[in-house]
Formats: C-alpha cells, structure tokens, sequence
C-alpha cells in the first residue's frame, strides 16, 4: 500500500473533529437564539443528553485517532485496476438502474421516455410543481407491482441498493482513471441523479452528490502538500473550493424552498412549521439584513425542528426495538413485509400524540437511535461514531484504499444531519450501501489474514 503524507495527517488528524463539533454547537446556538419559537420540554434533561452526545463523540474521535494503527492488508495498484475494470459494468448497469426507477418514481408502468423527459424539464423549470407532483405519488402509496418492472424490479432494487451508491460514489472517485466508455456512463448516472432530484424540488440527491465531490477533492488537496509542509496555497484552495461548493449548496436549496412557495409568506402571522411559529424578536433578525432572511428561516427549519421533534420523543415512553428502528428504510421495509413496527417508534407516537408529522417533519438522528438503545444509550452510539470517523479519516488521508474514502462521505452526511435526521440510515439506497462500502473498508484494511501451514 502506498501512503500518503503521514506529517499531513498529523496536521489534520483533528480537522473532522473540530468542524463537527463547531457545526454542532452552531446548531443548538440555533435553536435557542433563532427564527422559530421552539419550546424545549425537559429543558435540563434536554441539554444535558445533547452535551453528553457531544462530550462522548469528541472522547470516541480522540479514543480513535489515539488508537494503533493497524492496518494489516496492502490496496495496490493492481487492486485498483481490478476495482476499476469491476467498475466499468457496473456503472453501465447502475445507469440503466437509475432511469429505470426514473420512470417508476414518475409513475410510469412503460418506457415512456418522451414523457418522461418531458415531465422533467417541465418540473426543473416549475421545481414546486414537481415537489407536489412527487409527494401526491408518495402519499397516493402507488404499488411498485404496477409500475415499471414490477415486483421484480422492486426485488432487484433492494439487492442493488447495496451497491448502487457505492457505485455512484467510486465513479466519482475514479473518474479521471475510468476509460472513456465508463467515463460517459459515470456521466449519464451522474446526470440522471442531479436531473431527477432537480426535477422534483428536493435537495438530498444533488447533495450528496456535491458533497462526495467536496470530499474526494479536500483529500486530494491535502494530500498534494509535501512531507515538510503543507502550503498556505493548498490550504487556500481547500477553503475556496469548499466555500464555493457551500454557497452552491445553499443558493440551490433556497430556490427550491422558494419554488415550493411556503416560504414565501415567513412575514405573515400564519408561518409555521409543524405548528411552530417564527419568533420574530430573535437577534438574528435584528443583526441580519431582510434580504437574508428566507435563507435565515429556511436554514434555521432544515437545522433545527429535528431538537425540537427530539423534546417531544422525551416526553412519551421509549418501547425498544431491538435494532430495527434506528433506520426508516428497515421500519417500512419490516413493516411493508413483515409486521407493523412503525407504530412503536418515537416518531410515529409523537404524531400521534401532538401532530408532529413523522414523514414531514424531523426528529434527530439521535432520536432515531433512541428508538433502538434509549436516550441514554445514544450516549454510546455517538462514542462508536466518534471513534468510527476517525479511524476512517486516518485511512481516507494515509492510504489509497477507495472504502475509506467513501466511507468518509456517509460519516460526513451522518453527521451533518445530526439535528435533522438519521440521513445515512434513512433509506435502503444508502443504508444498505454504507454497510457494503464498511465491510469491504474492514476487509481490505483492517483484517489481518494468518495463513498456518
């Protein structure tokens, strides 16, 4: 295995750790001081827990970083030409994948590709109309058996989305060293993800796009310093390049907050969200320009309902469910083909109890993990993540294994949606993808194989 920059990483090591405990901080600052009147049931208890989470995050990252390393198996380049020549049909297959569900996410049971496409530019040109149309087809609860493929399709779609992301993600990676078939595939897939997504007025598949680009590019700059030094030049582009990517990020999801024109109306006295109101007395009003304020209310919504949906869970009794409820995707899965566990999680019971809708609006990741180990236990989890993240930044910075790599694409959407969601274990596409991408991190990194004659 070649590795890379060892004095860099020791600059670094920290990096991760710093910026999510700062975003973190910035958050519940947020939520205390911010545009929305949110009122905090057990506010000693609540506080208490999201200090403890923070405090064990921080002891698991260092536990971590401080650990030995022990990295046993070599990535060479031969592995990587395997991994790039494996790659090149898959990607042609992940594109024929994804205008497949294409089609059923826009509830066609044929190719209709015209229409398609026609309904595409028409909702990017119109994203609200988009967002609406989508929603009406979620909350109409279409059978995926009468849509494109059928039930078939729905089978291989739970078998591919362990790898589909991953292979998104590595296309990404890779693309400079993918030949020129793969290259136009990677393209294509790349394109149907950010067009779909643009299509229906979400923001999540265009950022998880922008943000496994920001990664993959942030390591490379930090990996182009020398062994001496790492230049004012690099650290400045790495700003740059990051601050731009921001910017994209947060001019993207105020258009599309605006198209679905709810926001539109922050300054009449009916603006809420899930019942909350805005709290117009907030110093961010008053050191802010008006101009700032529908990204304020828009970013302070998608930053911070999840705290107060996360008060509420506090106040109704914790039923455990034994691993199956930290992740949305497996609840309607087991739910959809098993049994209802649905109705046993914190989410649902607070919509029940005081309409906080559980499919609107948000909880916290942490409170999706209390669903399975408690408020308390989540103390834990945020340790094993803490330790997790950087493990995997060690390896992402001094090796070239491509796992450790995308692994620090899930961590760092895992914890930018902290106070939002459990986003990484939200869906099928990427939990079961994130549990491919950890297993073959630890098998061609961390395992060491004894061959006894």
């Amino acid at each position: 295995m070649r590795m890379i920059n060892r004095k860099n990483y020791k600059r670094f090591k920290m990096l991760p750790l710093k910026l999510v405990v700062l975003y973190l901080v910035f958050t519940v600052v947020l939520y205390m001081a911010g545009p929305f009147a949110w009122k905090t049931y057990e506010p000693a208890i609540f506080y208490m827990l999201l200090l403890l989470y923070l405090v064990f995050l921080i002891i698991g990252y260092i536990c971590g970083a401080g650990s030995k390393q022990c990295t046993e198996l070599t990535w060479t380049d031969f592995k990587e030409k395997t991994l790039i020549k494996m790659l090149a049909p898959l990607t042609i297959l992940n594109c024929v994948v994804i205008f497949i569900n294409l089609l059923r996410n826009y509830g066609f049971a044929t190719f209709e590709v015209v229409s398609l496409l026609k309904n595409m530019i028409t909702n990017i040109l119109h994203m609200g109309e988009g967002y609406n149309q989508i929603q009406e087809m979620i909350a109409s609860n279409i059978s995926g058996d009468v849509l494109l493929g059928g039930r078939i399709m729905s089978l291989i779609n739970y078998v591919w989305d362990f790898i589909g992301f991953n292979i998104l993600l590595l296309d990404i990676y890779y693309f400079r060293k993918l030949k020129r078939i793969a290259k136009v595939f990677a393209l294509i897939s790349i394109t149907e993800t950010v067009l779909f997504f643009l299509s229906i007025g979400t923001n999540i598949g265009v950022f998880r796009v922008i943000l496994a680009i920001v990664i993959f590019k942030v390591d490379q700059i930090m990996n182009g310093g020398n062994n001496k030094s790492f230049s004012r030049a690099g650290k400045r582009k790495m700003f740059y390049f990051t601050a731009m990517a921001g910017i994209v990020v947060v001019v993207y999801f105020v258009i599309t907050m605006k198209s679905r024109g709810g926001i539109l109306n922050w300054d009449q006295s009916f603006y809420n969200v899930g019942g909350i109101s805005l709290n117009r007395d907030s110093i961010f009003f008053k050191i802010l320009p008006e101009a700032l304020y529908i990204p304020l209310i828009s970013i302070s919504s998608y930053l911070t309902q999840g705290y107060y949906g996360m008060s509420l869970c506090m106040r109704v009794g914790w039923r455990p469910m034994f691993g199956l409820g930290s992740s949305m995707g497996l609840v309607n899965l087991v739910t959809e083909y098993i049994q209802d566990i649905n109705s046993l999680t914190y989410q649902f019971r607070i919509q029940e109890e005081f309409g906080w809708d559980s499919r609107v609006q948000w909880a916290s990741m942490y409170t999706w993990f209390a669903n399975d180990v408690g408020f308390m236990g989540v103390v834990i989890v945020m340790f094993l993540v803490g330790y997790l993240l950087a493990l995997v930044f060690r390896d992402s910075l001094t090796t070239d294994n491509p796992f450790a790599k995308i692994l620090m694409v899930y961590l760092a959407l895992m914890c930018i949606f902290i106070p939002c969601n459990n986003q990484v274990l939200q869906s099928t596409y990427t939990l079961f993808s994130f549990i491919t991408a950890l297993a073959a991190w630890i098998v061609t990194s961390r395992v060491k194989v004894l061959i006894r004659g």
